[in-house]
């Protein structure tokens, strides 16, 4: 089961959404002159004024994440699972080998995998990242001036530390991705950042104690996190984390964000990957010309998209629109020339052979994300009925 709760006024379903587009290619006029009746298109797209993202991804990794996943993490053919002795309401005293016989299909597992395929889906010259591991405390493993090298680094060393950090400090971790985001704030004058905090965890706040000190600190953590223009977006994995979404929709209803609620932990390999930061739902490429649609079109996390489109000998007329989740469109047109040149030197057909291998690479690529595209359309139907149930709490009584 997969729920979503959306922050008061956000995601409105409204014409006044304002869409941007920043097309890089094609060139208006282009030429193509290889034997490829294609073009490849490529720009970026958002809504609201920022043009460029940062982004805390904070990874919980307390010791209940040696638990298991529930998904074949590792792709080994079969799913790691919890020694017969080892209980749901107590495990305290569970080896790792106990609590999952799979080490690479652990919650842990699957937060950290999750990750990795986010940040594929990331342009580094858009998107900036620091990464947050917690558990009763908060550390930064990578800042956010990290380079892509150096953030797989960190994840590759927290592969190995699954369950090493004890309890769950929310109030610590939000703090840290607090720190980090401040700490490279741009600027006066550089281009606006969309500032964001990807929190991931399985259980809910533990510390610091005592009681209600774990709850109350947390929430505090995040609205200082709203105070900084911080989106908080939240997923909670598994029965634990679910049991606690009270705590969860609140702190990110205070920092602006969204709460996703995910039964089975392993899911979030899914699930984390469909976030949309920049707040685009599609992508469209056509060849307005021939009526003919684009091709391996992919919208990545940060509004950063890419696609082919068909073409004709002579002009033809590339449209690509941008679909903002609130209803908001913007378009763009640019005139492209199909006039391939005569004969084949080494050189184009290396180039050709390079086109063609990009659009099969690609389109097996969007292959794979039909499960993410699925994820980013359950997540808004979910936050439609929100906002329908809100819409008739709020409305007065028929007289």
């Amino acid at each position: 089961m997969l729920a979503v709760c959306a922050p008061p006024a956000a995601r409105a379903q409204n014409s006044d959404e304002q869409v941007w587009m920043d097309l890089a290619a094609p060139l208006e006029g282009y030429v193509q002159k290889l034997p490829v009746a294609m073009v490849e298109v490529r720009g970026s797209t958002g809504a609201g004024r920022a043009r460029y993202h940062d982004v805390a991804l904070v990874v919980d990794l307390s010791a209940s994440t040696r638990l298991p996943s529930g998904v074949d993490v590792n792709e080994n053919g079969r799913i790691g699972k919890s020694a017969p002795e080892i209980r749901e309401d107590y495990w305290g005293d569970g080896s790792p080998e106990k609590l999952c016989d799979d080490a690479g299909d652990t919650i842990a597992a699957a937060e950290i995998a999750a990750l990795r395929r986010l940040l594929k889906l990331l342009d580094p010259a858009h998107t900036r990242v620091a990464l947050i591991a917690f558990g009763d405390r908060a550390e930064v493993v990578a800042p956010l001036t990290s380079t892509r090298a150096e953030l797989a680094k960190g994840l590759e060393r927290l592969d190995h530390e699954h369950g090493h950090y004890g309890g769950t400090n929310y109030a610590a971790a939000i703090d840290a991705a607090i720190t980090a985001l401040e700490q490279a704030k741009p600027a006066p004058g550089a281009s606006e950042r969309k500032r964001s905090i990807l929190f991931l965890s399985d259980g809910y706040p533990t510390m610091p104690q005592p009681e209600p000190e774990p709850a109350k600190q947390a929430i505090a953590a995040a609205k200082r996190a709203g105070v900084e223009q911080s989106h908080l977006h939240s997923f909670a994995l598994g029965p634990e984390a679910v049991r606690g979404r009270d705590i969860l929709s609140l702190m990110s209803k205070l920092a602006d964000g969204s709460l996703t609620e995910i039964e089975r932990p392993g899911d979030v390999l899914f699930h984390l990957p469909s976030v949309e930061l920049s707040e685009i739902a599609e992508v469209q490429l056509e060849n307005e010309t021939t009526k003919q649609p684009g091709r391996a079109v992919r919208v990545l996390a940060d509004g950063t998209f890419d696609g082919f489109v068909p073409l004709e000998a002579g002009r033809n007329v590339v449209h690509v629109s941008s679909v903002g989740i609130g209803g908001g469109r913007h378009e763009e047109r640019r005139s492209v020339y199909y006039n391939p040149a005569p004969g084949t030197s080494k050189q184009v057909e290396l180039e050709v052979s390079r086109l063609r291998d990009l659009l099969r690479d690609r389109s097996i690529e969007v292959e794979l994300g039909r499960e993410i595209q699925k994820a980013r359309e359950e997540r808004r139907a979910r936050q439609k009925e929100l906002r329908i149930d809100v819409d008739r709490r709020q409305s007065p009584p028929p007289k």
